[in-house]
């Protein structure tokens, strides 16, 4: 069982510890638990497995679909939802995807395609969509892989993929052509980018830490290697960003061949089973009139009732599953992170629940060679749960 131990203050000057000893136990138990393929592991599926295998069959078209969905990578939208949506659009509108077709296109036609996937900021990610496509061929050939050409690390890769104009960093007018970078792309974006090509083996891997996102920074808020100064106030992204990547980069200095590893371990951690946990509920999320109408509320945390049965049953396949249950002391639901960008810490609720709630855990599904998903076939994450489950025993 992991114990408390002493809290190290970063050297960051705001309100937030870290804990790097107990950084390096959790996270070792949980690279262990996904090599050797337990649950969750077994179930999870990443959101770049639902690309489909008839895309897969061409490297470059490969390489710019990644591209083109990091686009989307940012603010409050989930990345399996996005990669989702966009195999969709893809499917009827591969064009879309090409960026030397892309820049000949008419702006307000790409809008009016991105908003029939995903309605989420489109202006202006369809200006970003066309522009960078333009940017892509004239520095890079079309190619993301080029962009990974002769790199060291991640700051290479961020020089020269991050939108300079908002970087307060050289005026433009001194910048290497191919270090414009892009419209739109920032850190998290960019390690993205990273992530996606390593992760699939269209680029070698480079020294560059996971994308922070709320996933990775709730398995660290929940399990303390983040602690706050105090739980009574909000925490914005930007501020446990910094944290979260300060810790990341010196855990991975050493070996950073674990950083794509260690994103998936963590990332399906949490979009699996620490969004199932009861704790980790909210109610009162604004309703679609409410964002056309610009008006946000802040979710409540589900009340937890130990004899609710349904309680129970979310606990079971969570909680009382995880691999690093006794480590985990807090509950980030992510209704206030995805309404207003905060992170909202509560303690943990531990419950006892019967075993015969506890789900079957027979189902093969190695991450090292998961299940593609077909073209004209796009199926859920939890509908290909159900069909490895399906095939390994037919009479659950």
């Amino acid at each position: 069982m992991l114990r408390a131990e002493k809290i190290k203050r970063s050297t960051l000057p705001m309100g937030i510890k870290t804990n790097h000893k107990r950084a390096s136990r959790v996270f070792g138990i949980l690279l262990e638990a996904f090599r050797e393929v337990r649950y969750p592991y077994n179930v999870a599926v990443l959101p770049q497995d639902m690309v489909p295998a008839e895309l897969r069959k061409d490297p470059l078209r490969h390489a710019q679909f990644l591209w083109y969905a990091c686009h989307f990578m940012r603010g409050a939208l989930d990345s399996t939802t996005a990669i989702r949506q966009l195999v969709t659009l893809w499917s009827f509108r591969p064009d879309l995807f090409m960026p030397e077709k892309v820049v000949t296109i008419p702006l307000e036609e790409i809008k009016g395609q991105l908003v029939r996937a995903l309605n989420y900021h489109i202006d202006e990610i369809g200006v970003f969509w066309q522009e960078n496509s333009a940017r892509l061929i004239k520095y890079w050939r079309g190619d993301p892989r080029l962009i990974f050409h002769k790199l060291k690390d991640g700051a290479d890769l961020r020089r020269r993929v991050m939108n300079k104009r908002t970087q307060g960093t050289r005026p433009s007018n001194e910048l290497l052509n191919h270090e414009q970078g892009f419209e739109g792309f920032q850190a998290k974006m960019t390690s993205m980018l990273a992530y996606f090509l390593i992760a699939e083996k269209l680029v070698s891997p480079i020294e560059i830490i996971p994308a922070v996102d709320f996933h990775l920074l709730r398995v660290m808020f929940e399990t303390e290697i983040l602690v706050p100064d105090t739980y009574e106030r909000r925490i914005g992204y930007d501020e446990a960003y910094k944290y979260g990547a300060n810790l990341l980069e010196c855990y991975l200095k050493r070996d950073f061949s674990r950083s794509v590893e260690l994103a998936d371990a963590l990332w399906l951690l949490s979009s699996n089973l620490c969004a199932l946990a009861p704790g980790n509920r909210s109610v009162g999320r604004s309703t679609r009139k409410n964002y056309r109408d610009g008006k946000k509320t802040l979710p409540q945390v589900l009340n937890v009732d130990p004899d609710d049965l349904n309680h129970q049953r979310w606990y079971a396949r969570s909680c009382a599953r995880c691999p690093i249950s006794d480590a985990c002391v807090r509950n980030v639901p992510s209704g206030p992170y995805y309404e207003v960008g905060m992170f909202m810490i509560h303690p943990r609720r531990r419950m006892e629940v019967p075993q015969e709630l506890f789900p079957l855990d027979t189902c093969r599904h190695p991450h090292t060679a998961p299940r593609r998903y077909k073209t004209g076939n796009l199926m859920t994450p939890s509908a290909e749960i159900q069909l490895v489950l399906d095939i390994d025993d037919p009479d659950i």
